[in-house]
């Protein structure tokens, strides 16, 4: 039997349809390559190197189409790296006049409003928890204050 009578061969599935084994070839692919592509909007974020692009974040893209990635060799185990096969070298990210950001979070300055705001959130988070901090060490020198003298002083 040659290849082409092969190709041309009908199989059937489960449910009885018959198929042609390049359509089923197609056919499997393409779930497959959904299966691996379908993620829902909560499920992956931005991972920004500090405040700064990282061309591995999952919304990182290339206006040239031009970003693969790559695994190097580094000492004695692997890393991988965002390569630029237009110019031949490692991705320089947000710094690449073609590079933008998915969700339009690449600033000018190679920069990443994701790690900014996240950074943002922290220290006002930082701040309520300061000072929640004094006015636990307030109400412990209050109550120390009260034990020695007797009686309840006002602090402020």
């Amino acid at each position: 039997m040659s290849r082409r009578d092969d190709m041309s061969r009908s199989y059937r599935d489960t449910s009885g349809r018959e198929y042609r084994r390049d359509y089923i070839d197609r056919e499997r692919v393409f779930r497959e390559s959904t299966e691996r592509t379908r993620l829902r909007e909560g499920d992956i974020e931005p991972r920004p190197n500090g405040v700064y692009c990282n061309p591995l974040c999952p919304y990182f893209r290339c206006g040239k189409k031009a970003l693969s990635y790559r695994t190097i060799g580094v000492g004695q185990g692997s890393k991988v790296v965002a390569f630029c096969s237009w110019v031949g070298d490692q991705c320089i990210a947000g710094s690449c006049q073609f590079a933008f950001c998915e969700k339009r979070y690449l600033l000018p300055g190679n920069k990443c409003l994701y790690a900014i705001e996240k950074e943002k959130r922290k220290t006002s988070a930082d701040i309520f928890r300061e000072l929640e901090e004094e006015e636990r060490e307030a109400r412990r020198v209050r109550d120390h204050l009260k034990r020695h003298y007797g009686k309840d002083l006002d602090l402020y």
